[in-house]
């Protein structure tokens, strides 16, 4: 398991950890992504869909913000469990973790949502489609 805490945060609050786990103030998610079985974290968006791109299932904790909406539509995809701030213990979390990994339906419905994102076309066709239909605009204005 690895938790970031944020550049700001003192891994060392948290006291030895056993070998299988590891916290850390930041890492790139490009370098965890694509090990991962399982994330969890608060639904924003960068992470939500970095999850997704990499097919992985996700525990979600909304707390402010886009967060609640992200949950929601992560969930009704079929590829997150959301736990709401007042539902957080030890025994929810464990039980949607488990679920997560060991329910194969949760990581099939990530890895369509990341097939569905890779069918998105790249930035240079959305840029060029963009750009020809301001020009297109502009002719007839």
């Amino acid at each position: 398991m690895v938790a970031t805490i944020g550049r700001d945060g003192d891994p060392g609050r948290f006291g030895p950890q056993p070998p299988s786990v590891t916290v850390e103030r930041y890492l790139p998610q490009a370098l965890l992504l694509p090990r991962c079985r399982l994330v969890v974290s608060h639904g924003g968006a960068g992470t939500m869909l970095g999850a997704f791109a990499h097919g992985v299932p996700q525990l979600i904790v909304p707390q402010a913000a886009d967060q609640f909406l992200n949950a929601d539509v992560a969930a009704a995809a079929g590829a997150a469990i959301v736990l709401r701030p007042a539902e957080v213990t030890p025994a929810a979390v464990r039980e949607a973790g488990r679920r997560l990994v060991e329910e194969p339906g949760f990581a099939a419905a990530a890895r369509a949502v990341r097939d569905q994102i890779e069918a998105l076309p790249g930035v240079d066709r959305v840029l060029a489609t963009l750009t020809a239909s301001a020009a297109a605009r502009c002719r007839r204005d």
